[in-house]
């Protein structure tokens, strides 16, 4: 590599000391009082290695953006839409690369991380299993155990692989 990639950094717009201490050249990060954002993985009101991280961001021209919440669920469904079924902490790094091009223009390369995935964040309708798969039902945040692998249908229209061993699934709010 014969130059630094120029680095974007998200936060939520709900939750953002990082950003707003860049924006006004601050070395410790801004107080804020996190609000609720269903990137909740971002969601770092206090964060631990802050003075540390805006001295790098400062030294090798870090630029900071929001996610905006409003677009985090549409930023996820595009995603599915080509393949990639991620949660919405990750889905938050593709509408933040969004609004960075709205804002800055669109970059000729990016690489954009995508590391959680998409069962971790599947809002489940309560859903009556049969024919002779499971009789029961399957609700947000019970753990299942099933003898053969069946699909559910998520409240967005998702269908969801339930694996033979069973799992863990959650509905968002854990």
């Amino acid at each position: 590599i014969d130059r630094f990639p120029q680095i974007i950094a998200l936060q939520s717009q709900n939750c953002d000391p990082l950003l707003r201490a860049a924006e006004h050249g601050k070395t410790e990060p801004e107080a804020v009082m996190p609000a609720p954002t269903i990137a909740e993985g971002i969601a770092i009101g206090k964060p631990m290695r802050g003075r540390e991280i805006l001295t790098l961001a400062e030294k090798h021209g870090v630029h900071f953006i929001h996610a905006p919440e409003e677009q985090i669920l549409s930023a996820r469904a595009t995603l599915a839409e080509k393949g990639i079924y991620c949660e919405h902490t990750t889905a938050a790094n593709y509408a933040a690369y969004l609004e960075y091009c709205r804002v800055y223009g669109k970059t000729s390369d990016t690489l954009i991380t995508m590391c959680g995935a998409g069962l971790k964040s599947v809002l489940l309708q309560p859903v009556q299993l049969s024919s002779g798969l499971m009789h029961g039902s399957f609700f947000p945040g019970k753990k299942a155990s099933i003898g053969k692998s069946i699909w559910l249908k998520t409240s967005q229209g998702l269908s969801v692989l339930v694996p033979p061993t069973g799992g863990q699934v959650f509905d968002g709010t854990q």
